[in-house]
């Protein structure tokens, strides 16, 4: 198992080649690593790319850990990897699925979950100071079945966060109006959740833009949905895939300098499907 790096040049992907596996890890982080998964690569304010990604010593994802590499030249050349240091318990239990929010200073905000006997989901907030980075940890919710967070800042300390439902039935969601500190109770949203991983990105003032899998028993269903009210009220806008037995499933959204929005998702289990559109496209199948 290998974490692979493609680029796109706005018309076709590069041959993927692999940025980092167990071996490399087990090397640069001094640790007998048995896995390694769950990628999430962005770029900050300075245009650095950022690689955060799990890695596992013992047992399943649920005792993972968090590495990250760095980037100066648009993911020519990276640095090794370094350890994140997150919990007492031998550094276990934290993962990652979705991408951070970038402030002013520099810093950023990237949630993470815990999964490890008690679920739980958090803000890692990191700031990098010249080689090194300093960082802190900022708990969310305090219930088990919220975790996968994805964080939309509307730019005045509001946040709004959607999570996956370990127990099903629906989207759970929690605001903040103080950047992240201080977090109001989870409640369900008006849309479905099979126990699955989704991502939710800002697209306008009052406007956020859900990757999901409209159903509350299975990932045969990927959809988007949006809400231009902060996330109080949704529409499905479009159906990208329905297919009775088959699954569509943890979608990544992001939107480039030109405005175009981008969804790549696990197609099917057998490769990974890369959506290009724009928002008129979106909002033409609106009801």
């Amino acid at each position: 198992m290998a974490i692979l790096l493609a680029t796109y040049d706005g018309r076709k992907w590069s041959e993927p080649r692999a940025l980092v596996d167990r071996r490399l890890c087990s090397r640069e982080t001094s640790m007998a690593v048995k896995k390694v998964g769950n990628p999430v690569i962005f770029r900050d304010r300075d245009s650095r790319l950022w690689l955060v990604y799990s890695s596992v010593i013992a047992g399943g994802w649920s005792a993972a850990s968090l590495n990250y590499k760095v980037s100066n030249d648009f993911g020519q050349t990276w640095t090794p990897s370094r350890k994140l240091l997150l919990s007492p318990l031998f550094n276990l239990t934290y993962n990652v699925k979705n991408g951070p929010i970038l402030l002013d200073d520099g810093s950023f905000v990237l949630p993470i979950y815990h999964e490890m006997a008690k679920k739980r989901s958090a803000l890692l907030h990191v700031r990098p100071e010249g080689g090194e980075v300093s960082y802190q940890v900022q708990r969310i919710t305090f219930r088990d079945e919220a975790i996968q967070p994805s964080l939309v800042s509307w730019g005045d300390g509001r946040l709004l966060a959607t999570f996956r439902n370990m127990a099903g039935g629906h989207v759970l969601n929690a605001t903040s109006d103080d950047g992240g500190w201080k977090w109001s109770d989870l409640k369900p949203l008006d849309l479905p959740n099979p126990d699955a991983g989704l991502d939710a990105i800002r697209i306008g003032p009052k406007t956020v833009l859900a990757a999901l899998n409209d159903s509350p028993k299975d990932r045969s269903n990927l959809s988007l949905a949006v809400s231009d009210d902060r996330g109080a009220s949704w529409r499905i806008a479009r159906v990208l895939e329905q297919k009775p037995g088959m699954e569509y499933a943890y979608p990544s959204l992001a939107i480039d300098d030109g405005g175009l929005i981008h969804l790549v998702y696990t197609y099917e289990r057998k490769a990974i499907k890369h959506v290009v559109f724009n928002e008129t496209w979106l909002r033409e199948a609106l009801p």
